[in-house]
Order: C-alpha cells, then structure tokens, then sequence
C-alpha cells in the first residue's frame, strides 16, 4: 500500500475515519468472510506493520492516533511504543523510541548522524530506508510531512518470509514486535552471522586439538603473565586515582 510517498508494509487498504486512516491488514471482500473479531479489531493490528520510507534532508513529520474508545482496551492490554529502525539497525540513544498515548502523537525523525557508517554496514535492508514499526495495538494514520520519498524496490531484501499462525505468530505477550518470533525470525541476517561465528570457533577448536602439549603449555603460560601484567596495571591506575582524588 503506497500512500504520501509512504509504502504501508502489511496494510492492504487504508480505511478513512474522522480521526485518519486504519490501517487494514486484510483485503475488504476477504475481511467480510471472516469471524466478527476479525472485522471489528484484529484486521487494524499494528502487528506486523511498518511505514517504511527515505528522507530527502531535513526533519520529516508522523502523524498516529490512537482512539482509546475504538481499541477497546487493547491499547492498554499491549505494548504501545513505536520503534524505529534505519534499515536493518534499530536507532540509537538520538532517536529513541515513541511511546503512543490515547489522541494525536507526532513521531518526528531525520537522518541518523551514523548514517554514513550504516552504509558500511552488511545488511538485507538499505540503511537509508527508514522503518517505524508500529506496536500491537490499533493505530490510525493521519498526515505525513517533511521531504519523504518512496524507497526503491533495490533498498529491499530480495525474499519475503511469509508467517501463518495464531496469536503466538501475531505477538501476543512479546514485549515489543521485534522480540516477536517473526521478526526474530525474518531477521535472518543474524542466523547467518551466528553460524558463521560457532563454526569459526568449532574450527578453532579442533587447531588447539592438533597442538603439541608443550606447545599448549607455553600459550596458557604466556596467557598467564598477561593476565598477571593486566591485573597490576589496574591496581596500579586505581592507586594513582585515589592519590590524585586527595
């Protein structure tokens, strides 16, 4: 869904209310089959939503609202902080997270001081793709502005990971989305790296298996002196501290 040069990640239709929009998860001839719940709440979830999109320059503008009455209680049943993401890497101290309340909340962002080092940085995402990932709860959009423009298909991950399931699947009880097991598990970029760390040490590993026992007994005595040296330097440093504190 591609609104105010904004794709709506997960959101098939955007629904107008005197407040914004919902943003509706499943297609309306679809929605109308399906068991009332559905239709009355859990088809406007943020489960799963992002707003993803790049900023030109300058500081950009989102508008959410969140309509205590409508949510029905989910709005305080759940976890309502909105976290952000520069590509694949959640924002710093800088851009700290949104924590939605009932009525009108204003999300304002810009480019990350970091951003030239995120582009350094291996990733399924391009980092210069912004990605507000809303919480669990119902929320509505409402304006967007400042210099935003739609990403590039190029800026995103080739494959699409697509979860079917219940209420473990939709984030029930995770303490925000990207603790939930899809995210976890979309992530897969992590997956990678950790299996390539534990068969570096495996190889590793099976290197100090081929080493002489002399040999061995010299490494853990050269280990030994550093520790030593490292543990006097510190006590020395912590003297000269308390000297000086006098």
């Amino acid at each position: 869904m591609i609104f105010k040069n904004i794709d709506f990640h997960n959101v098939d239709e955007l629904v107008k209310t005197e407040n914004g929009y919902l943003m509706q998860r499943v297609n309306s001839d679809v929605l109308k089959h399906l068991f009332p719940a559905v239709q009355e709440r859990i088809a406007y979830f943020g489960t799963g939503v992002e707003l993803r999109f790049v900023i030109g320059s300058g500081e950009v503008e989102i508008d959410l609202f969140i309509d205590d009455n409508f949510s029905d209680g989910i709005v305080t049943a759940r976890p309502t902080t909105v976290r952000v993401f520069y590509g694949d890497w959640q924002s710093g101290y800088k851009t700290p997270d949104f924590h939605l309340h009932p009525g009108l909340n204003t999300l304002k962002l810009s480019i990350p001081d970091e951003s030239e080092l995120l582009t350094k940085l291996d990733g399924a995402f391009d980092s210069r793709v912004v990605r507000i990932i809303l919480p669990q709860n119902i929320n509505e959009f409402v304006d967007a502005r400042g210099d935003i423009r739609l990403p590039d298909k190029s800026m995103y991950p080739e494959k699409t990971l697509l979860f079917y399931g219940s209420s473990i699947t939709n984030g029930a009880d995770a303490t925000s989305v990207p603790s939930t097991f899809a995210f976890r598990t979309a992530k897969n970029s992590e997956l990678i790296i950790s299996t390539s760390v534990f068969r570096e040490m495996q190889a590793l590993k099976r290197k100090w298996l081929n080493i002489s026992a002399p040999a061995k007994i010299g490494i853990m005595l050269v280990l030994n002196l550093a520790q030593m040296f490292t543990n006097i330097l510190m006590k020395n440093l912590m003297n000269m501290s308390r000297i000086l504190q006098i």
